[in-house]
This record gives structure tokens, C-alpha cells and sequence, in this order.
């Protein structure tokens, strides 16, 4: 079965990554990866654009999770997953996953 793809690359030369990102993730939730594909730019460009839009919130991350013992990251600030679990010593980590903070609700409570 082929799925239909939505091409949502950079649709505007003007657009910077950032701007492409925040529109990709407009009702959605993504990974890294996910982004990296539709975006056309490898995932470390993307990662290092991630981590600032999560600190100016513009960005919620969802912490990566061990997918072994379900430790969840949440108090982990970069946005790579990280390469094994400090409970289990595991490294099947689900990666962060990312979505986008509608402009009217960025100081929402139920987005903190």
C-alpha cells in the first residue's frame, strides 16, 4: 500500500529552518528524524534548531523514554536522545518528540 506524502519542505526561499520547523509542527508531533526528512536537512542541523526553540518555547519537547523499563527523561534539556537509560543501563530509548506551541497559548499552563 503506498501512502501519500505530504511535501511540506522549505515552500518559500525566504523561509529559514526555524520558521519551516514551527510550521511543520503546527498541529502536530514529531521526531527529529520526521523533521529532518521533510525538512531536507540532516537531523544534527535540526537538533541544534530544536534545542532553541525549546528554550525560547516555541517548541514543547516530549522526553525521550526507556522503552525497556519506562524511565522517562524529563529533566534532560538537549533534544538528542540520549544513548542509554540510567535505571535499566538499556539503550532502547524512544527519542523526544516535538510540537508546536500555538502563539496565544505559549504561557498556558497546560504546556509547562
Amino acid at each position: 500500500m503506498m501512502v501519500e506524502r505530504i511535501d511540506r519542505k522549505l515552500e518559500v526561499r525566504d523561509e529559514t529552518i526555524p520558521q519551516a520547523i514551527k510550521r511543520i509542527l503546527t498541529g502536530r508531533v514529531l521526531t527529529a528524524r520526521e523533521l529532518s526528512q521533510e525538512i531536507g536537512k540532516s537531523e544534527k542541523v535540526i537538533y541544534g534548531h530544536l534545542e532553541k526553540l525549546v528554550k525560547y518555547k516555541n517548541v514543547i519537547m516530549i522526553p525521550p523514554e526507556c522503552s525497556s523499563c519506562g524511565f522517562v527523561f524529563s529533566s534532560r534539556d538537549r533534544a538528542a536522545k540520549p544513548g542509554k537509560c540510567p535505571r535499566c543501563r538499556k539503550t532502547r530509548i524512544e527519542p523526544p518528540r516535538f510540537t508546536r506551541v500555538p502563539d496565544d497559548h505559549r504561557s498556558a499552563e497546560i504546556f509547562r
